[in-house]
């Protein structure tokens, strides 16, 4: 076979998470943060990058970021929806969204996590009981959902 390497990043702004745009190597987390990005964008409603007259280009995930730490979480919640939806499952994939969008790669939840929590498998606790999703305690709690995870499917 032939040896092949990637000399500059390919994909969509707003998708490519913050370690592959600075290392140019894929990985299962840069997939997490894309399929995070994702999830925004069907809860929202929004492209992953959108132009604002006063701050230039402001990704999905930083806007969501902003309503979260307004306490108003569910302002990013797709208009065209008309506020009928179930607050928890909008709350779920926004919280997801953002937790597959960690700007640390060892931070972000992993898929078999992203799948438990869609599935119903296990309750997602962590949207009521964060102030700021770039706080150091977020980091903690996935590190320690991410460990537990380890530990009970190994």
């Amino acid at each position: 076979g032939q040896n092949s390497h990637t000399t500059k990043v390919v994909g969509t702004i707003g998708y490519i998470a913050p370690d592959l745009a600075q290392t140019g190597k894929a990985s299962t987390s840069s997939d997490v943060f894309a399929y995070g990005v994702l999830l925004l964008e069907v809860g929202c409603g929004r492209r992953p990058v959108v132009h604002h007259p006063q701050r230039g280009h402001v990704t999905l995930v930083d806007w969501v970021i902003e309503c979260l730490e307004m306490g108003r979480i569910l302002d990013a919640a797709d208009p065209k929806l008309n506020s009928v939806y179930v607050v928890e499952e909008m709350e779920l994939v926004l919280g997801l969204g953002l937790l597959c969008t960690r700007p640390k790669p060892e931070a972000r939840l992993t898929i078999r996590q992203v799948t438990r929590y869609l599935n119903g498998d296990e309750l997602f606790p962590v949207v009521d009981r964060l102030s700021s999703v770039n706080s150091p305690q977020v980091d903690e709690i996935i590190l320690q959902e991410i460990s537990t995870d380890t530990i009970t499917n190994s």
